[in-house]
């Protein structure tokens, strides 16, 4: 650490200063040596930086993690000493959250203290599940190879998460082309239309007066419009956060048509990726069942898994646990029962992996399907509504001019 002073030399000079010293008795020691007498010691306490002060701001990135967790893997069953592979990429790190976490890991090391004990002081970046693996690991002496699992696992849930997304990107578009063209047309094209019908006079048919109608509302309410929208975004995100309105929010989704299905096969994929590996690795069930239950995001399984991992810690087997829950297919009930009875249970939670992966893909393709003529039925009928309007208000006004 660093120590501010303040010493007298012997010829009763006074002088001021900072020394480095492991206490503050060394650094008096220090100063002595120097021949000086201090009157006054004091610890210097290095300025927090914002990466520590709020770590949640510098959260870095799912593939930043897996390239890491894939890169360190490869290092140690290279040979690579711990201490010097987290140096080296710690060093090369571009992400300033993880290359903070990295510095604290490295200095906790040095201090003493286990590495998945360094690691478990940053959940922001490393899940609790990361770290009970490699508590595995430390166990069995397969850092290196039990690390190159995280990574894969990792990488699993990314892939999924992603194909989810990207399964949307085409509905989102067709909806954000359909608002600015709304914009468009409200504020720059129908106002210049309407005067021009309106100063010929006549009777307008009524869907140019709705259409009219409408047009002058959103231009003389339009910011209020949007400032009740963006209250009730910035409301609901609120709400969200309280576990009341996640609870409410989630169990809502679920009972949406086919966007249930998705969300729910979603969380299943993750619960049981998470739950495999862990009990690949030696976790107990119990345990494995709680940790992979905080991955999957989603309160109602979250408290789904937390059920039946109560369950099981009551001396219930796993089979059974599952098939009191309503929210699980029958089939992973099914499926655990054989595992527990030919004692392949990670092998068969693995399956059940691939096989509600492959019911994810045909669950957010048949989404996509529907989802899509939806939305392109939504958009044709407004701009047929207003092409209607238009020429409906025209033919009428060219009717009344004499």
């Amino acid at each position: 650490m660093r120590v501010s002073y303040e010493a007298f030399t012997w010829a009763g000079g006074r002088v001021r200063g900072e020394v480095e010293a492991e206490t503050e008795v060394a650094a008096y020691d220090a100063l002595r040596g120097q021949q000086l007498v201090p009157c006054r010691l004091q610890e210097l306490r290095p300025r927090r930086s914002l990466v520590q002060v709020l770590p949640a701001l510098f959260k870095p990135k799912e593939q930043v993690v897996v390239d890491f967790t894939r890169q360190l893997s490869t290092l140690l069953r290279s040979g690579v000493p711990l201490r010097a592979a987290l140096v080296g990429l710690r060093d090369g790190a571009q992400n300033v959250g993880l290359r903070e976490a990295l510095r604290q890991v490295i200095q906790g090391i040095e201090e003493g203290m286990s590495f998945s004990a360094a690691f478990a002081r940053h959940p922001t970046v490393f899940p609790k599940f990361y770290v009970r693996l490699l508590q595995v690991a430390e166990a069995a002496g397969e850092l290196g190879l039990l690390l190159g699992q995280i990574a894969q696992l990792l990488e699993r849930q990314k892939a999924l998460r992603q194909r989810v997304r990207s399964a949307l990107v085409y509905p989102a578009m067709t909806l954000g082309i359909a608002i600015v063209s709304l914009f468009v047309l409200v504020s720059y094209s129908l106002p210049a239309l309407i005067k021009l019908i309106s100063g010929f006079g006549g009777e307008l048919p009524l869907a140019t007066r709705l259409l009219m109608q409408g047009a002058e509302f959103l231009r003389a309410y339009g910011v209020y419009v949007m400032g009740l929208a963006l209250a009730f975004g910035v409301g609901s995100v609120a709400l969200r956060r309280t576990d009341w309105g996640d609870r409410v929010w989630a169990r809502a989704l679920l009972q949406v048509p086919i966007v249930g299905k998705t969300v729910l096969l979603s969380n299943i994929v993750t619960l049981m990726s998470t739950l495999g590996t862990l009990l690949r690795s030696g976790v107990p069930p119990v345990e494995s069942l709680r940790l992979a239950g905080q991955e999957t995001g989603h309160i109602v399984v979250r408290e789904g898994v937390e059920q039946v991992a109560a369950e099981v810690s009551a001396g219930g087997r796993l089979s059974q646990a599952f098939a009191g829950a309503a929210l699980f297919p029958p089939l992973v009930a099914q499926a655990m029962r054989s595992g527990e009875t030919t004692g392949t249970l990670p092998q068969t939670v693995e399956g059940l992996t691939e096989y509600y992966e492959k019911e994810l893909e045909r669950a957010v393709a048949q989404a996509v399907e529907l989802i899509t003529p939806v939305m392109t039925v939504l958009v044709a009928g407004f701009v047929g509504f207003v092409a209607v309007a238009v020429l409906s208000g025209i033919y009428s006004t060219l009717g009344s001019i004499k």
